[in-house]
């Protein structure tokens, strides 16, 4: 309806799957989807990053629980402050160094902000992930933008540089 605001619901919640769920289980895709094919191929694409995202996001966790954080403030840390981007070369270097920061701060506890669960985080930093690629590369579109992503493992500096 003109004026009236569009529900911007996750993409899981807006294809009808639980946002807790995570991505339904399909089979591999046969080849690599065209990033100039349209929406369908720019869906697959997201569906392909936020599953690499939620590896990412779990590999951030163990590794926090390898150095002592219990599995609660490791949680908590990441869903407060683990960006997946940042100074290091990886996406999991990130996490853990941001998670890291947030617990080294005394005054974290009782804070506000933050993700309610790792699916949204994950869905959030896929799209600020694509709005910083494509604002040093304004021609891309959301297809290509994704492209890039995925071809640079979620590396932002390479992605750019594609």
């Amino acid at each position: 309806m003109a004026g009236q605001p569009r529900d911007r619901g996750s993409r899981a919640s807006r294809k009808g799957r639980s946002a807790r769920a995570g991505p339904a289980a399909a089979p591999p895709p046969a080849s690599d989807p065209d990033p100039a094919a349209g929406e369908d191929a720019a869906d697959e694409l997201e569906e392909r990053l936020l599953k690499r995202l939620d590896e990412a996001y779990a590999a951030a966790l163990a590794r926090l629980a390898d150095l002592g954080h219990s599995e609660e403030a490791s949680l908590e840390a990441v869903l407060r402050a683990g960006h997946c981007y940042g100074k290091l070369n990886d996406p999991v270097s990130n996490i853990v160094a941001n998670a890291r920061n947030y617990l080294s701060d005394p005054g974290h506890a009782g804070g506000v902000g933050g993700f309610a669960d790792l699916r949204r985080l994950e869905e959030y930093s896929l799209a600020g992930l694509v709005c910083l690629l494509q604002s040093s590369r304004p021609t891309l579109t959301r297809g290509e933008a994704l492209w890039c992503l995925l071809s640079s493992d979620l590396r932002l500096e390479e992605a750019i540089a594609i």
